[in-house]
């Protein structure tokens, strides 16, 4: 991503900013994996590359619907999003995805994410928090978070693979 030719306005529009970065720097690292790669879950206590990807969407999406519809998944959502939610993530529910499969899913959410922001300000973000949240901009501050921590476990495992895989590149590990 290229860096904007101006700072952002607002708090929220850099972290957009940042979440779109993060976004952009984990589908390059893990763009080429075959789905037999994204499927790998290293071992008993570690969630596979598909299912962090999934669950880093599922979680964008949940805090969406929480704070711009101040409500949580109806049970149509939740169904949807079945095995990527935090306390799922090692039933091994998610495989079969090609990398295409995330990149739509999360360009999609994005989008939604990116429409709702439209026109808010930092006053928004600064509101007293709903449902669980203590302010908005700290609920999506850790969106961010949650991208950058999983980031570095999609590292982990993408250097497990290339020790047991030597076909995969350096660029990826």
């Amino acid at each position: 991503m290229t860096p904007p030719d101006t700072l952002c306005e607002t708090r929220f529009e850099t972290l957009l900013m940042l979440l779109e970065t993060s976004k952009e720097n984990i589908s390059q690292r893990v763009s080429e994996l075959a789905n037999d790669q994204l499927d790998f879950f290293p071992d008993d206590w570690t969630p596979s590359i598909g299912t962090l990807l999934r669950h880093m969407i599922a979680t964008e999406d949940y805090y969406r619907v929480l704070t711009f519809e101040n409500r949580k998944f109806n049970t149509e959502e939740g169904t949807y999003w079945n095995g990527s939610l935090s306390g799922q993530l090692l039933t091994r529910r998610i495989k079969g995805n090609p990398f295409d499969y995330y990149a739509t899913l999360w360009a999609d959410v994005r989008n939604k994410t990116s429409t709702a922001f439209i026109g808010v300000n930092d006053k928004w973000t600064t509101e007293t928090g709903r449902e669980e949240q203590d302010a908005l901009f700290f609920a999506w501050y850790h969106i961010l978070e949650d991208h950058l921590c999983h980031f570095g476990q999609i590292k982990s495992i993408i250097s497990k693979l290339k020790r047991q895989t030597p076909i995969i590149s350096d660029e990826l590990a």
